[in-house]
């Protein structure tokens, strides 16, 4: 039964930046970076591996927890308008579970519906942005934030420094002299929301 299953549709540009956050993950997750204990992992990336069909075999496989990156409704998690995830398979999951998406407003609906069934959900309640000119601190941000869920923190704790490290990231782009006034005032408004939109339904002190 592998631990963790990646979904990165990379379905446009703005998923393909969500999902870099997902491929530096499975990267430390595989060589064990940072102390990340073993962990096994599966992949579905890319549109044509990020299927409904996919997800919902790898789901009745018996994976133990889903981590994925990329465009969410309030009850969906989607890809090229279709849900891959929703409440019509997330069942299939073990009820010790832990469900991180990292996309736009499913840590509103979809959480709820989700956390009947496992045990801690962590999203976003409302819009989740990487700036495409200067992505770096966002996916430095979220990669840095969830690294504490690999190296087997609790989801609160996992929330406490995601959002410490979109402080960072506020900081970096407040000093950063690229772009257009108007890109630059949204890069910061972009760490800032994220910081206030991360949520947790379900048990915080719930671990992989």
């Amino acid at each position: 039964m592998p631990d963790l299953l990646f979904i990165r549709p990379a379905d446009d540009a703005a998923a393909v930046l969500a999902g870099l956050v997902g491929e530096r993950l499975l990267r430390w997750v595989n060589n064990g970076a940072y102390g990340i204990p073993a962990l096994s992992t599966h992949d579905l990336a890319g549109s044509t591996n990020a299927t409904r069909s996919n997800v919902d075999t790898e789901l009745l496989n018996g994976q133990r927890h889903l981590l994925y990156f990329g465009h969410g409704t309030d009850y969906q998690l989607i890809a090229g308008g279709v849900a891959l995830v929703d409440g019509s398979n997330v069942h299939s999951l073990p009820r010790n579970a832990i469900m991180v998406a990292v996309a736009c407003y499913s840590g509103v609906g979809l959480a709820l519906t989700a956390t009947q069934h496992v045990a801690g959900y962590l999203g976003w309640t409302d819009t989740l942005n990487v700036p495409s000119l200067y992505p770096d601190p966002m996916i430095d941000a979220l990669s840095m934030g969830l690294l504490v869920l690999l190296l087997g923190g609790d989801l609160a704790a996992t929330k406490r420094e995601l959002q410490a490290q979109f402080a960072i990231a506020y900081a970096t782009y407040q000093g950063w002299t690229g772009g257009s006034e108007a890109a630059r005032l949204y890069a910061r408004m972009a760490a800032a929301f994220a910081s206030y939109c991360v949520a947790i339904e379900g048990d915080a002190a719930a671990v992989l």
